[in-house]
């Protein structure tokens, strides 16, 4: 049996609101699991200043509750914790249909092909979740960011680094082997680890690395415009579906 849970109608991040009133409106009855909320005494905490999105003081019981409520719960990290970087400042994680499907399919370890209108998401909402699931959602595992370019793969990375950045210090597990570069992230708290793919110039390169990617969690923002995608995906598709 599944925990009991509570549903959080009075969050601020009025997208999650909006979004189960969409899917009732559509007559869809799942229309809330993403407003689920195990700790009710969290109901009416904010994490953030609503004007300033500074982030606000906790003692330290409601700080282990917090942190208690994302490891089990992504929806919880999305809704409250997330913020995003934008031009002249910050904003909360906004909700949509397409990253909703994405991140129920994330949660649910499902391989997923994501395609959706420019600027709607895809990349930082993509890298949101990876953040939960690096710092909350498994152990030991590896992960590799690919991109029609290395260039753009170590852009990903930065990315990542860039939100984990602007979230609360003390959300985040640290430790003095962690490592952080522009090539690969390292949490020796989870010992999860990140990687940057390079490109392959060549069918040949192009097959050696879709064998070679024997990793648990692969990503491959902008598929469409891959060199030699084809080929990739099928020498890495029998490890990954297997």
């Amino acid at each position: 049996m599944g925990q009991d849970y509570v549903i959080h109608d009075n969050t601020s991040n009025l997208s999650f609101v909006k979004m189960y009133k969409e899917l009732k409106n559509l007559g869809i009855e799942n229309n809330k699991f993403f407003l689920k909320l195990y700790d009710e005494d969290l109901k009416d905490i904010e994490i953030y200043n609503p004007e300033t999105l500074e982030v606000n003081d906790f003692d330290e019981v409601t700080r282990g509750k917090i942190i208690n409520e994302i490891t089990k719960n992504p929806w919880y990290f999305l809704r409250e914790i997330a913020k995003v970087p934008v031009p002249g400042g910050e904003v909360k994680y906004r909700l949509q249909r397409g990253n909703l499907a994405l991140s129920w399919a994330m949660f649910m370890n499902l391989n997923t092909f994501l395609v959706l209108p420019r600027q709607n998401f895809k990349t930082i909402s993509t890298i949101v979740n990876y953040i939960w699931i690096f710092y909350y959602g498994t152990e030991n595992s590896e992960i590799s960011f690919g991109n029609k370019k290395l260039g753009d793969s170590k852009l990903n990375i930065k990315r990542f680094g860039d939100i984990v950045e602007i979230l609360p210090s003390w959300l985040i597990p640290q430790h003095n082997n962690d490592k952080d570069n522009v090539t690969e992230l390292y949490s020796a708290s989870t010992k999860n680890r990140i990687e940057a793919l390079p490109s392959a110039r060549t069918t040949e390169a192009a097959d050696k690395l879709g064998r070679g990617l024997t990793n648990p969690l692969l990503w491959f923002d902008e598929f469409a415009f891959l060199n030699y995608n084809k080929i990739i995906y099928d020498s890495a598709a029998p490890k990954l579906c297997g």
